[in-house]
């Protein structure tokens, strides 16, 4: 079961059980500004420049299928921007249950444009941790 905040939408994102304790799901929509990504460990967004819808974490889990029922759309393949507040670096995967293409996404980053790097709107999954 995943924890949801007053502000944010409940949702069942596919998070392991060992993590779903320790991981809060956030949902709002990017501003350009990184204040949307203020409280959350890990912020992906739909849009670059941190703009479009934006799915957070707060905590750090390992998310095996980026997929979020309550949302209006699927989540899944659409990141284009990313914010890391976390001290841990995450692996993120084109595949789901951690397969397929890499990118590792710093601890304390800012990822404007995935697109740059190859890897927009192709995250399906991630893991805490180098790849």
């Amino acid at each position: 079961m995943v924890a949801v905040t007053a502000s944010a939408v409940a949702v069942t994102a596919a998070l392991p059980a060992p993590a779903s304790a320790d991981v809060i799901a956030v949902f709002r929509t990017g501003d350009g500004t990184l204040t949307t990504c203020s409280d959350a460990t890990l912020c992906v967004y739909e849009h670059t420049s941190f703009q479009g819808e934006m799915f957070g974490i707060r905590g750090n889990g390992d998310i095996p299928k980026f997929y979020a029922p309550s949302q209006r759309e699927n989540p899944n393949d659409k990141a284009s921007s990313v914010v890391s507040n976390s001290s841990l670096s995450y692996c993120f995967f084109d595949g789901t249950n951690y397969t397929g293409a890499k990118f590792l996404v710093g601890f304390n980053k800012l990822y404007p444009n995935l697109n740059s790097a190859g890897f927009g709107d192709k995250v399906s999954s991630w893991k805490v941790g180098a790849c």
